[in-house]
């Protein structure tokens, strides 16, 4: 386990309301995203999905009844790395 994405839940209908930020909303969980944008301290809300699927190094993993997902490293990452 690398951290825990967390934050306030956000409707579907909210989240699809014009002019929405969402640069730190995790959708996925059925009718409701986690929008982490006012929590700094979850670091999970900075880890960016390379489009190179090779270049993968975690995945999410949703519990979606808590409104939270694990990251779970899928490789060994070295202190700095990316």
């Amino acid at each position: 386990l690398v951290c825990v994405y967390t934050g306030k839940a956000i409707s579907l209908r909210e989240s699809l309301k014009p002019g929405a930020n969402t640069d730190y909303r995790m959708g996925g969980f059925g009718l409701f995203s986690v929008d982490a944008a006012d929590h700094p301290g979850v670091l999970a809300r900075y880890i960016n999905d390379p489009m190179d699927s090779n270049s993968h190094n975690v995945k999410f993993v949703k519990l979606k009844k808590e409104l939270r997902a694990l990251v779970i490293a899928s490789r060994p990452i070295e202190a700095g790395e990316e």
